[in-house]
Formats: structure tokens, C-alpha cells, sequence
């Protein structure tokens, strides 16, 4: 049976007293996807039951609702990824990897700083949006940059030897 966006966001968020100011935009995150949640929310349901596995029905709906966030930041990021090479496509998909990896450490520096902007400045553009969320990630990056961690244990990776910063120029660089 479909559930409401006040359904999701009750189990996303069983706690009033736990939410932070970068939760509040999940409900409209629910509602621009509610279709798609409802779908994805069955069938993870449905394949548990299914496996006789123990339902967590939070994590079921954070994971799903982390997924689209992701999608929608990846969206705001490269806009013309449609248009972009297979080249570049392989070398912008870590961005899409390493958000998945760090989803509620951005979702909550990007809230932040949204918030931030707009206090200052009025109203803020989408292309003001993707240059927060390009710092952001970049940040993100350097501070994770698995190279600097196996550098510092003096232990290298040749996977990660190479790791270009594939976001795209922003306006101040």
C-alpha cells in the first residue's frame, strides 16, 4: 500500500527532538519522488519478507531516500552529463560513488551552506546551489583522499594513485 510523504518522513525521522535544521528538506525530497520511494520501499519490503530477513524499516527508507539525494546532488552537479563522453562519464562516476560514501556529511555541509548563502545574499540560484555543492565535494574529497591516508600509514594504493578532480571549474578558479 503507497504511503504519504508525512508517512516516510515520520520513519526517517522517529525522533522530533533528534532533527536537525539539514533535515528539513527531506519532505520535499519525498514528495518530488514519492512515486519512485513507494516502488523502491515495496519492493525492498517484499524482497525481505520474501528472505525471511529482519525489516528495518528506517534504514530501508534512509537508504532509499539517500539514493535520490544523491541522484538530485549528481543531477546539480553535471548538468550535461547526458552530453558528456563515455571518457568523461567513467571519470565523473567516483563523484556519484564518493557522495554515496559521505551522503549525510554533504546533505548536512550543503544544508549549512545554503542557509548560510541566503542570509547573505537573498535568494540563491541553482548555479549558486552547484558551486556550494562543488566546495563541498571538493572538500569532502581532500579530506577522504584515500592517497593522503595511505601516504600518512605509508601504505600506497595504485588504484588511487591518479585520482583527478573531475568537478567542474567553478567560477573562482
Amino acid at each position: 500500500m503507497a504511503k504519504g510523504v508525512e508517512e516516510f518522513w515520520k520513519i526517517l525521522h522517529p525522533n522530533i527532538e533528534e532533527i536537525k535544521y539539514s533535515d528539513s528538506g527531506d519532505r520535499m525530497l519525498i514528495l518530488r519522488h514519492l512515486e519512485e520511494i513507494n516502488k523502491d520501499y515495496d519492493e525492498m519490503i517484499n524482497g525481505y519478507k520474501i528472505n525471511g530477513l529482519k525489516i528495518d524499516e528506517r534504514k530501508i527508507v534512509k537508504g532509499i531516500v539517500d539514493h535520490y539525494r544523491v541522484e538530485e546532488y549528481f543531477e546539480l552537479l553535471y548538468p550535461d552529463y547526458s552530453r558528456m563522453t563515455n571518457e568523461k562519464k567513467y571519470d565523473v562516476g567516483s563523484d556519484k560513488a564518493f557522495m554515496q560514501r559521505h551522503v549525510d556529511d554533504i546533505k548536512e555541509m550543503f544544508s549549512n551552506a545554503k542557509l548560510k548563502a541566503s542570509q547573505e545574499e537573498g535568494d540563491i540560484t541553482q548555479d549558486r546551489e552547484r558551486e556550494i555543492l562543488q566546495a563541498i565535494v571538493r572538500e569532502k574529497k581532500a579530506l577522504f583522499k584515500v592517497d593522503n591516508i595511505g601516504n600518512a600509514l605509508g601504505i600506497t594504493n595504485p588504484h588511487h594513485t591518479n585520482q583527478k578532480d573531475t568537478l567542474p571549474e567553478g567560477p573562482d578558479e
